[in-house]
């Protein structure tokens, strides 16, 4: 028995067949496919060691030594498939969230940006009305620097996430898709900001036009 398990062992590197336990993964059972290679190799031990033995004996141990032999090759090549789906899945996520990372940062840029605009724009109409030091003119540019105060720390958080890459590759699956789910999150707040701080400087710029426009009509 012991001379048959080694010799299916050293029959498994030639198949090319994982064994034992791998990292981040579930150990996979080849006790049947060996039980079953043992036992054949016995049979065909059997069939050669009597005087009597039938050519048909033989080749019938031979044959379910081979299928044995198949059913672990077979049982090798999903377990290797499966492992190749979730390192392609695994990288996914890591593609994923980087880009995440990148673009909350981006939207927190187009936002501070944005913000500028506003109190530019706020300041020029001031100047149209004669209310350049109003206090609704004051209350409007603290509440866009507000807005982007509130997402400034999620900005910061994806820095410290694209700047530490190295480390975020060492993290388990349930890990980084737990990251995700919360970069998602970031990355639809800042854009929500974003997409109101433009949409406001898109209205002060048409009221900016209307005055512009009225004050060369008046113009003699």
């Amino acid at each position: 028995m012991a001379r048959g398990f080694f010799l299916a062992i050293s029959l498994l590197s030639l198949v090319n067949v994982p064994i034992g336990r791998f990292p981040g993964s579930s150990m996979i059972d080849y006790s049947g496919q060996f039980a079953s290679i043992i036992e054949t190799l016995g049979e065909i031990k059997t069939a050669l060691s009597h005087n009597s033995f039938s050519l048909f004996s033989v080749v019938s141990a031979i044959g379910s030594f081979i299928a044995a032999l198949a059913g672990l090759w077979a049982a090798s090549s999903a377990y290797r498939a499966t492992r190749n789906v979730q390192r392609i899945a695994r990288l996914e996520i890591l593609r994923k969230l980087i880009q995440d990372g990148y673009d909350v940062i981006s939207e927190a840029e187009q936002a501070e940006l944005l913000v500028r605009e506003i109190k530019g724009q706020l300041r020029d109409l001031g100047r149209f009305t004669g209310n350049l030091r109003s206090p609704n003119l004051d209350g409007k540019i603290a509440e866009a620097e507000a807005r982007y105060k509130e997402i400034v720390p999620l900005s910061e958080d994806a820095k410290k996430l694209v700047e530490d890459r190295t480390n975020l590759e060492k993290k388990s699956e349930d890990e980084l898709s737990h990251q995700l789910s919360k970069f998602d999150g970031y990355l639809s707040r800042v854009r929500r900001v974003r997409v109101s701080l433009e949409k406001e400087a898109e209205s002060y710029a048409t009221e900016i036009r209307i005055y512009q426009t009225d004050r060369i009509q008046k113009t003699p």
